[in-house]
């Protein structure tokens, strides 16, 4: 049989030889498969074949398959079945998985220049201007409500008759009165912040970061140690000595129930209302202001420490207390650093929320 094959491949040779114009011409095989490819794509397109060309170039295709390095034939530019009978493989050459390998290497370089790094985002789309006309407009609008809403607010409580008439003031309308105007300071600081940088989508940027997940616990549990020395800072400001029974707690819990038992329903509901607010809802606001904005809007143009000083300064010194300014100015400080270290605002206000329920229990353990 290989003898056979053999004559058959010499004969082509020899005829394929003569068709061209002589033995002398001895061009390369691969013309010949050329020629065969050349029927193919008339056949395909149209043109039409007699069946002795094509069973003849069928022929020498048979007898010089064996010398075809590539196995395939091509037509019309794709790769179909050739002498071997083996399909070429449509797919590309790249890992199936390729765009999802990509799409996770993205989001694993996002994670580490956004939120692994713990960096406050400085590059604030708001230039110096912003900045300084934000803190006259809160400036000036604390005023007018320390000037204006506090008396009225006053009036309506009926703060001024109680006076008049030599009466203590009632603990639920204290207690409501300064629920309204944290309330009336919020709407204040908020809304200028929102009309001064709110067409620079400061959300969209990555600014006033606020996520659960991450490492700030361990930042709050750390600044939490640092509370007897600021409530020191407190004491030493305000002249306070502060028992140094190391029964406080204990004295507390038996305190509190007495107290409790003591309120009226009205009282009872206000005192609650009060507690919440203060621990719950003041420290966000004030963190958006003084930590979320303030920090990054001065870290564009000062060094990271002298940014957490000065937002420190200005939430002391919109407290519009003399005798708490050391103290907030200290918190200030730490709570900024905690913002800083951890990029991310829960952080801080959970470090507020818990400082002012320190301050609380430091309250009613104070002498009478």
């Amino acid at each position: 049989m290989v003898v056979r094959a053999d004559a058959r491949c010499r004969r082509a040779r020899v005829a394929a030889r003569s068709a061209s114009g002589g033995s002398g011409d001895r061009r390369p095989l691969r013309s010949y498969g050329g020629s065969f490819r050349e029927a193919r794509r008339r056949q395909a397109s149209g043109l039409g074949l007699r069946d002795s060309e094509s069973n003849a170039s069928r022929a020498r295709c048979s007898c010089f398959a064996a010398q075809d390095d590539s196995g395939r034939e091509e037509i019309n530019g794709e790769e179909t079945l050739g002498p071997r009978g083996v399909q070429a493989d449509p797919r590309p050459s790249r890992p199936l998985l390729s765009r999802y390998e990509q799409l996770r290497t993205h989001l694993r370089v996002a994670r580490q220049q956004g939120r692994e790094d713990n960096k406050v985002e400085t590059e604030t789309p708001w230039d110096v201007g912003v900045l300084v006309q934000v803190i006259t407009l809160w400036l000036i609008g604390f005023v007018l409500v320390g000037g204006v809403c506090i008396p009225i607010i006053t009036h309506w409580f009926g703060f001024h008759e109680q006076a008049r008439l030599g009466l203590p003031p009632e603990h639920w309308k204290q207690a409501l009165f300064t629920v309204t105007v944290d309330v009336v300071e919020m709407c204040v600081g908020l809304g200028v912040l929102r009309a001064c940088i709110g067409r620079y989508s400061p959300l969209k940027r990555g600014f006033f970061p606020l996520r659960m997940k991450g490492k700030w616990p361990i930042a709050v549990l750390l600044g939490c140690c640092l509370f007897p020395f600021v409530q020191y800072v407190a004491n030493v400001s305000e002249g306070v000595q502060l028992s140094s029974s190391p029964v406080f707690a204990l004295s507390l819990f038996e305190w509190l129930p007495r107290e409790i038992l003591k309120l009226s329903p009205v009282e009872l509901v206000s005192q609650s209302v009060y507690v919440f607010w203060t621990t719950c809802m003041s420290p966000i606001w004030e963190e958006i202001l003084f930590r979320g904005f303030l920090i990054p809007s001065f870290a564009r143009y000062l060094p990271s420490t002298v940014s957490i000083v000065l937002s420190a300064m200005i939430f002391a010194l919109l407290h519009f207390s003399l005798n708490r300014v050391a103290p907030l100015t200290v918190l200030g400080i730490l709570l900024g650093v905690v913002f800083t270290r951890t990029n991310n605002l829960f952080a801080p206000v959970v470090l507020h929320s818990l400082w002012n329920v320190f301050a609380f229990i430091s309250a009613f353990s104070a002498p009478a």
